[in-house]
């Protein structure tokens, strides 16, 4: 078969399906790298509209299949031409398709042509300051993967077409933001389909530079509401301090939780401003995680969790604590597997208080987080509270303890208060490993 011309193969392959095609050439290196090619078409390096299309075009007449094409336009935006040459690129089965275009002066963002979405072959797609042409409900039928980047501004139409998409599985929306919205950035996730939905945004330095009020205007314009009973994973990466709205999600088995805290504690000089931004975080937390079996809390959402904790200490001692605390606080009567990621005292602290809502926890990991912004006095000034015997660590089985390193005095707080709030007789049967 490797003696076979080569286009006697292309003749074969076309009239396969994509994936078997894509398999099938992977069997043979040159194969590979004949019939499909990953490409870039990027304005940045040519100085005239001319000699941009003139570039396009030789692409176009490769004879090659394109599997991953990157489309990326900052000078020359015109609609018309770039309009005609994808359509000409999905001829060439592509699978994967990245656009980002510059929004034009005169004719706005750049809509993203019908065929895009409906190709027979294009599996994922990602796209930059664009606006969706909606066609008739049920065409989207091939894509699989959707990937936005909403760090410039962004039309409306990218906020809610994902309904559109009947077998969507993997969604990401991230982005630095550079310039915050004039409008309320409401995103409406309804999908049947979808098992993975990953957001990450951020503010640009560029913002951050603007001052503390940045991070209060961008909590009022950010929402994300997600309506995806089969989702798998939720991924959760932010500092705009987004408001989140989720309905039930019955499949749900990882949820991984980040915020921006330490950041925005860095800006903002007002407690309150910060406690504000991190009843959202709590609130998040709150809605994302009861019915997930695996929880996993990054240092800043944790940190946001346990300034807003501080509030109840106040109340008196222990026990007047953890009782109050359970009326705003829920049970995750799901969670079997927990990761915290702690960088600062507070958080060792609200620790006990957090595990005693997870009744069937039965694997804990502890990462000691080292953080420039943390004095190292605050990182871990703990003393464990007295009691905690019987309302924590009922089903652990497994402990493991990540980045202690020579701090072996914390490491052994931690194992004491494991062994009292587990009971002796439990310890003995768990599991602690360190790494």
């Amino acid at each position: 078969m490797h003696d076979l011309p080569m286009h006697l193969l292309e003749s074969i392959l076309s009239d396969l399906p994509v994936k078997e095609s894509v398999s099938i050439s992977c069997m043979c290196k040159s194969w590979h790298d004949d019939l499909w090619s990953i490409v870039s078409a990027d304005d940045t390096s040519t100085s005239t509209e001319s000699d941009f299309k003139k570039s396009l075009e030789k692409l176009l007449r490769s004879p090659s299949y394109f599997l991953n094409v990157k489309l990326r336009c900052t000078k020359f935006k015109r609609h018309s031409f770039l309009h005609e040459f994808l359509r000409e690129l999905l001829k060439k089965k592509v699978i994967i398709l990245e656009i980002a275009v510059d929004r034009h002066e005169g004719l706005g963002f750049f809509p993203i042509p019908p065929e895009v979405l409906t190709s027979m072959h294009l599996r994922v797609l990602k796209i930059a300051s664009a606006r969706i042409i909606l066609p008739p409900p049920g065409t989207f039928t091939r894509l699989s993967a959707i990937e936005v980047d909403v760090s410039r501004s962004s039309h409306a139409s990218i906020l809610d077409f994902y309904k559109w998409c009947p077998v969507l599985q993997d969604l990401q929306i991230h982005g630095k933001i550079m310039r915050l919205p004039d409008k309320k950035q409401k995103f409406q996730i309804r999908s049947q389909s979808l098992l993975r939905l990953k957001i990450k945004l951020h503010l640009h330095k560029m913002q951050l530079d603007r001052g503390k009020g940045v991070y209060l205007a961008a909590a009022n314009l950010y929402e994300v509401e997600v309506d995806a009973p089969q989702l798998e994973v939720l991924d959760i990466d932010e500092s705009v301090f987004a408001k989140l709205k989720v309905g039930n999600f019955k499949c749900l088995r990882e949820v991984r939780l980040q915020s921006g805290f330490y950041e925005a504690k860095r800006q903002l000089g007002e407690v309150g401003q910060l406690l504000v931004l991190s009843r959202e975080v709590f609130h998040t937390i709150n809605k994302a995680s009861l019915s997930t079996s695996c929880l996993v809390v990054g240092d800043g959402a944790f940190g946001a969790l346990s300034f807003t904790f501080m509030d109840y200490l106040f109340s008196g001692n222990e026990a007047a604590i953890r009782d109050k605390f359970r009326v705003t606080f829920p049970d995750f009567l799901c969670v079997k597997s927990l990761r915290l990621c702690i960088s600062d005292s507070a958080g060792w602290l609200f620790m006990p208080y957090l595990l005693a809502h997870l009744p069937n926890l039965q694997k804990l990991d502890l990462e000691l987080v080292d953080r420039e912004d943390v004095r190292k006095g605050k990182r871990f000034d703990w003393n464990p509270p007295k009691y905690y015997v019987g309302w924590c660590l009922a089903s652990v089985k497994h402990v493991r303890l990540i980045g202690f390193g020579e701090m072996m005095e914390e490491a052994g707080l931690i194992l004491a208060f494991v062994r009292e709030a587990a009971t002796e007789e439990r310890f003995e049967k768990i599991t602690i490993t360190y790494e």
